[in-house]
């Protein structure tokens, strides 16, 4: 059937909101809504979204409200920050894993059993991996090259990605992602609570937004107590045994040569920014998915 608010088009099969949108449909009938009752053969064509339509509903909204509340109360509650706290380690440690397996450098995530937390073991490069990447991304060029936007960013990532294994920058962009991918993970999170994308059952939508939300809160604690406590900034730089060897102290260190609560401010102001991306990105969705078609287009 197609959705009637969207016009998304899916098999139905008892769901009760659209994969799409969200919207109820028994809501929409209970309104009365014409539109809800029109069958896919009915010959009316379904509805097509505004530019300016904001696609967040209320279950929307209300996952969102409900996380907010848990994700506070994982920051107030030991027990609740510890469950939630396993997985930001996985996710972290992932995170440098995975950028590490991008830039040809095989890669292990583990759990720290000795100080806490977790630690990745990163290899040398391998040139075979290295190989094996750049015919990925030349292959990539070649499906694009009609397309003159997407051939442009494969093109300028090749690009970015060869300077910076050649610059010897991929370990910074390796020890950047440790956190970055937490922020990534927290992103997505809250876009599934607002979307609905990707979950079987209404519960899962807060429970979404709580452990997405819970990673910013967490991250901005982290992020405000060094920028703001000689303490904290102790207390990091002697962690695993000491020796300043910790994600925030290389960066600043070590690459950028800038003090340590700089980092952490820019840290900051990216787990602010992090709920707002997907809040913007849902309320601007025809046109971000537009976008998203077009690049997305091979001929």
């Amino acid at each position: 059937m197609d959705c009637p608010r969207c016009g998304h088009r899916q098999i139905f099969q008892g769901n009760a909101e659209c994969e799409r949108c969200g919207v109820i449909f028994a809501r929409l009938r209970r309104h009365g809504d014409s539109q809800a009752e029109a069958l896919p053969d009915s010959g009316h064509p379904p509805p097509q979204p505004h530019d300016d339509e904001a696609s967040i509903d209320a279950q929307g909204w209300r996952a969102l409200a409900i996380g907010a509340g848990l994700a506070l109360a994982s920051q107030l509650v030991p027990l609740l920050g510890i469950l939630v706290g396993y997985f930001v380690v996985l996710a972290h440690e992932l995170g440098h894993a995975l950028a590490g397996w991008a830039f040809g450098r095989p890669s292990l995530p583990a759990f720290d059993f000795v100080y806490g937390g977790g630690v990745t073991a990163t290899m040398d490069t391998s040139k075979a991996l290295l190989l094996l990447i750049y015919a990925v991304l030349a292959f990539g060029i070649w499906i694009f090259r009609r397309n003159r936007a997407s051939l442009a960013l494969v093109a300028g990532f090749t690009l970015l990605h060869g300077l910076l294994v050649w610059s010897g920058g991929d370990r910074a962009a390796i020890t950047a992602m440790g956190h970055g991918t937490e922020l990534l993970l927290a992103a997505l999170f809250v876009h599934r609570a607002l979307s609905g994308r990707g979950c079987t059952h209404p519960a899962e939508r807060p429970l979404y937004a709580w452990i997405g939300l819970h990673i910013v809160l967490h991250d901005l604690r982290f992020a405000w107590g060094l920028m703001t406590s000689d303490a904290a900034r102790e207390i990091y730089g002697n962690a695993k045994g000491g020796g300043h060897w910790m994600d925030f102290d290389v960066l600043a260190n070590q690459v950028l040569h800038v003090p340590l609560e700089a980092v952490a401010a820019a840290f900051f102001a990216a787990c602010l920014a992090t709920p707002l991306v997907p809040l913007l990105a849902h309320w601007q969705r025809p046109r971000v998915e537009r976008v998203l078609g077009n690049l997305a287009r091979v001929a």
